[in-house]
Parts: C-alpha cells; sequence; structure tokens
C-alpha cells in the first residue's frame, strides 16, 4: 500500500489525491484524566461539511460500541465544524445534536474562543452592559503608555500582541496574554 495518499476510511475509501492534512478524532475522559486519539483520516483538501458529519457520526457510533459512553463533541470553529454542526441541527437556542436516540452536547474550544474573542474586540470592539464599549484602541494606547514608564505594568504585552503580524493572529498564547487580568488591572490603574 502506498501512504501518503487520501485515505476516508469506511466512508470514501482511499483516492490518489496527496495528502495535504489530517483529521484527527479523540476521545478524553471527563471524571478521569486521561486522553486517547482514536481515530485519523487523510485528506487530500478540505473536507466538505456533509463529509465531515459523515466522519463524526462513525466515529461516535465506533466510540460507543467499545462500552464508552460519549456525552458530547468539542471542535474548533472553522467554518466547516460550524456547518457540520449546522447540518447536525446544532445552534445557540440548541447546543446539542440527537443521534440514534441520544443526545450530544456541543463544545468550541476554550483556547480557540479565547482567540476569537480578542479577534472580535481587534476587529469590531465589544459592548456590554448596554453602556460601556471596549475597544482595541484602549489596549493600544495603554501599550503606548506602558512602554514609556520606567517600570512596565504590563511587561509581557508586546508590540507583536498590538499588531499582530503575519499569523500572529492564529496565537492562542498571545491572545491570553493580551487579554490577561493583569493587562485589564494594569489597564484600569493607567486610566483612575
Amino acid at each position: 500500500m502506498i501512504e501518503g495518499l487520501e485515505d476516508l476510511g469506511n466512508i470514501l475509501g482511499r483516492t490518489k489525491a496527496i495528502v495535504s492534512s489530517a483529521i484527527v478524532f479523540m476521545v478524553r475522559g471527563i471524571w478521569a484524566k486521561w486522553k486517547q486519539p482514536i481515530s485519523f483520516y487523510l485528506t487530500g483538501s478540505t473536507v466538505t461539511h456533509s463529509l465531515l458529519q459523515e466522519l463524526v457520526q462513525e466515529t461516535i457510533r465506533s466510540v460507543l460500541s467499545t462500552g464508552l459512553n460519549p456525552l458530547g463533541v468539542v471542535c474548533d470553529q472553522g467554518p466547516n465544524n460550524r456547518a457540520c454542526l449546522s447540518r447536525l441541527g446544532v445552534s445557540s437556542d440548541h447546543p446539542y445534536f440527537h443521534l440514534d436516540g441520544r443526545r450530544y452536547l456541543v463544545f468550541y474550544d476554550p483556547p480557540h474562543l479565547l482567540k476569537n474573542n480578542r479577534n472580535n474586540l481587534k476587529n469590531s470592539g465589544v459592548v456590554f452592559m448596554e453602556v460601556k464599549e471596549v475597544k482595541w484602541d484602549h489596549i493600544k494606547d495603554f501599550h503606548v503608555q506602558d512602554t514609556k514608564l520606567p517600570v512596565r505594568l504590563a511587561r509581557k504585552l508586546k508590540k507583536k500582541h498590538i499588531e499582530l503580524p503575519g499569523f500572529k493572529n492564529m496565537s492562542v498564547r498571545l491572545a491570553a496574554q493580551t487579554l490577561s487580568r493583569s493587562v485589564c488591572l494594569m489597564h484600569s490603574i493607567v486610566h483612575l
């Protein structure tokens, strides 16, 4: 068998397409701390949301056949994942889907949510409590003021956190540092 060609398991089998990425499914314990990759599919291009739906359903059924009791699905907010979940009937009002008479909760993974919140703040700002608005310019202005101080208040906040060059907007670590408690507290102190 030649390795490196697209292989979508029992759903579509192998093709002649050269592999460019992989979809990996993993199970994880809720009560006990363990995790285990259980399947992967090598793809030559982006997988359609309908095929992804079939892979999710096949994986859940396979996990059930082992005697494990899956309760939910966790994924990032990529367009294909969102479209797949939408096909399964998932929405903000309905954060679960049914398969073979069982209900499965759906969660977006926290690191990606943190990064998306930072990107939303940067692109659009955030309004909360219908009165208060937080803008990216607030963080930029704080950074400029902080770099002029003899002792920095938010020493981890760097130019790359503010400008996000290249693929830095994909960095969860930079998002966590930008939205950290220390930056929030120091920004509040500076503006008192």
